[in-house]
């Protein structure tokens, strides 16, 4: 699906809000974007009313990803209890919020799950731990919903928006589905034309994390042979991946049985190095590793290699 923007431009837009519109980057290379105008409430959950429902409401917003990062959070903010539209008890409800991460065409690159409690009475409702890495000028849609809002519980709040559209960067998507499944599917969202969502984004610099920028980006996703090998007890692993990827790097025995993972995280685009140690392990036996054939293995979103390393004590 083509996402189109709003190409409209307002004297109203003042320097706080243009400042909305792209990520802001702190000294410790934290990334935020963050639009919090709130001039409006919209129908989030279920919908108990007589001719309205039973209908399943969810809201969505993209956002314009201006440099390379791993995502750590998104949040929506809403504006009161969770509960009964026509059968309030002043108490609230537990409810349990399902957020989808989407590319520019609606395809779920990453799923995630909240509980709110009881005791909420408005305020931010963040998932995090999110932990996905990406591109720099990457558009995503966050997409959510109420966890059995149309068939169960039918409880419903309201969703804090900008009336004025203040956010010029991405656009406010909702859905009326029939079922969790339907809110799963990208068939049904559309654009609502008239807000934006308050919502907040949160991640870190790519740069930041990897400590260094590489000359040119590899064309290709390679895993190299270590080097010494044989070897006792250090070896060096190297690898390439051709753009910004999360990447395992884990190290198995004859018999298949993990024995270390050497790298578990959010990788940017270029070489990197890693240092075998067969002496340094969690689960160390006196001497380390006994000597023999190990395998390790690199994987990434898009790419599988495995070699063969032999320690000799």
């Amino acid at each position: 699906m083509f996402i189109s923007y709003r190409q409209h431009s307002t004297l109203l837009i003042t320097a706080l809000a243009i400042m909305l519109m792209v990520g802001q980057t702190n000294s410790q290379g934290l990334y935020e974007i963050k639009h919090d105008t709130m001039s409006a409430g919209g129908w989030f959950g279920g919908d108990n009313r007589p001719g309205s429902g039973p209908r399943h409401v969810g809201s969505g917003q993209s956002v314009r990803i201006d440099t390379a990062i791993i995502l750590r959070s998104f949040a929506f903010h809403f504006r009161s209890r969770f509960d009964y539209f026509y059968n309030p008890t002043g108490t609230g409800h537990e409810v349990t919020l399902n957020l989808n991460v989407r590319d520019s065409a609606g395809a779920i690159l990453h799923t995630s799950s909240v509980v709110v409690p009881d005791s909420f009475q408005t305020g931010w409702v963040t998932w995090s731990s999110i932990d996905i890495p990406v591109q720099a000028q990457s558009l995503l849609i966050f997409t959510a919903y109420l966890v059995g809002a149309y068939d169960s519980n039918q409880f419903t709040t309201s969703q804090s928006c900008d009336a004025s559209m203040l956010y010029t960067c991405g656009e406010f998507f909702i859905k009326e589905g029939v079922s969790d499944e339907d809110m799963e599917l990208w068939s049904g969202w559309s654009l609502h034309g008239s807000w934006d969502s308050a919502f907040w984004l949160t991640g870190e610099t790519l740069t930041t994390r990897i400590g260094e920028h590489p000359a040119q980006r590899p064309n290709e996703f390679s895993l190299e042979q270590n080097y010494p090998n044989p070897f006792n007890p250090t070896t060096r692993i190297k690898y390439r991946i051709q753009n910004s990827n999360h990447v395992t790097l884990k190290v198995f025995d004859f018999l298949g049985r993990e024995v270390r993972t050497m790298v578990n995280e959010a990788r940017i685009a270029g070489e990197h190095e890693v240092t075998f140690d067969a002496n340094d392990l969690a689960r160390q036996t006196a001497g380390g590793l006994a000597s023999g054939v190990y395998f390790y293995r690199l994987q990434t979103n898009n790419f599988v290699d495995t070699k063969k390393l032999l320690l000799l004590r």
